[in-house]
């Protein structure tokens, strides 16, 4: 919620590689959220994302915008640690060596662009923030049902994005303009 400056949800969609070197179908991955409730404190929200990710040493962690990395780079500092490593922003990657057919480089317009669809049609960033406030307040199971689905979405979006660009930069063919390095 960034008006209470409060990272409520850090989502996670870890996906193993089979023998053949593929990645597993990103839609039946386990999905991990891992939610910040101020009455657990921000030092139990640490362990348990240092537990997350040290279950997977050197794996990447993939993420859509700044926003992701800046709330863990704060956190590490608060908690005198180091930040997570591996972090990899698809949002610069994109509007630094793309130009594509979309009216805005954000995840949803990216994403559609590629063919990815949201479960839930009308959610949107706002609206999870709404219904977080309102979860918060009442406690009502849909509201953190919803978020958590619209937050699962969102990644596998972003891993819809990151196999995208991972198939262009292997194949060359890409159905988008390359950014001029000029």
């Amino acid at each position: 919620d960034p008006d209470a400056r409060d990272d409520f949800l850090h989502g996670f969609l870890p996906l193993s590689r089979g023998a053949d070197g593929r990645f597993e179908d990103a839609g039946s991955a386990p999905y991990r959220p891992i939610l910040a409730l101020r009455e657990h404190g921000e030092d139990r929200l640490w362990q348990r994302l240092q537990r997350l990710l040290a279950a997977h040493p050197g794996w990447p962690v993939l993420h859509y915008g700044e926003t992701e990395a800046i709330a863990l780079k704060r956190m590490a500092e608060r908690q005198n640690s180091e930040p997570p490593q591996g972090l990899v922003d698809l949002h610069q990657r994109v509007r630094q060596h793309w130009r594509l057919p979309v009216d805005s480089y954000g995840l949803k317009a990216v994403a559609s662009w590629r063919g990815f669809r949201w479960s839930q049609a009308t959610a949107e960033g706002a609206r999870c923030v709404l219904w977080w406030r309102q979860w918060r307040e009442r406690h009502q199971r849909h509201q953190l049902d919803q978020i958590l689905r619209y937050n699962r979405d969102d990644c596998l979006a972003t891993w819809a994005v990151a196999q995208w660009l991972s198939n262009a930069a292997a194949s060359g063919n890409d159905n988008s303009s390359p950014a001029s390095s000029d």
